[in-house]
């Protein structure tokens, strides 16, 4: 006697745990809730992620590009971010709100500091002379304020 069962796909997922995961992520058991790299953003800031597990990711040094993971270096090609700050002044995504060093006062006093986010500032090492950035050896011969 031949007997022939037939088996419910769903029946199957719910029996053996069996998740489709889109394209070519690989399912895990309890990833991190935080947001995957991806090609437009291979290295997510860290910040506080939601408290969920994520059954589906990227094997490890692959990116995230629609639905399917590839090595970073077979992203699209995109075009650089526009970088819109005046000078040579550059972009960040949310920099602190207190005062930036100028030649005039290289040292703020950053007792208290308004609560927005600066997205143009200085590179390390150097100070807002008008719109530009320049190392302070740099800044026209002017007294510089002293803070108190």
């Amino acid at each position: 006697m031949n007997l022939s069962i037939k088996v419910d796909k769903l029946a199957l997922k719910y029996l053996f745990k069996i998740t489709d995961c889109p394209g070519n992520q690989i399912q895990v058991q309890c990833g991190s809730g935080c947001p995957l790299p991806t090609c437009q953003n291979p290295n997510p800031q860290n910040q506080i992620c939601p408290a969920f597990c994520r059954t589906c990711v990227c094997p490890t040094n692959t990116v995230l590009n629609g639905d399917n993971c590839v090595p970073l270096s077979q992203c699209p090609v995109t075009n650089p971010p526009t970088n819109n700050c005046p000078g040579n002044q550059i972009q960040v995504q949310c920099g602190s709100g207190c005062p930036l060093p100028t030649c005039q006062n290289p040292n703020p006093s950053n007792l208290v500091c308004p609560a927005f986010c600066r997205t143009c500032v200085c590179p390390t090492g150097t100070v807002l002379n008008g719109v530009n950035c320049v190392p302070l050896s740099q800044c026209p011969s002017t007294t510089p304020i002293t803070p108190p």
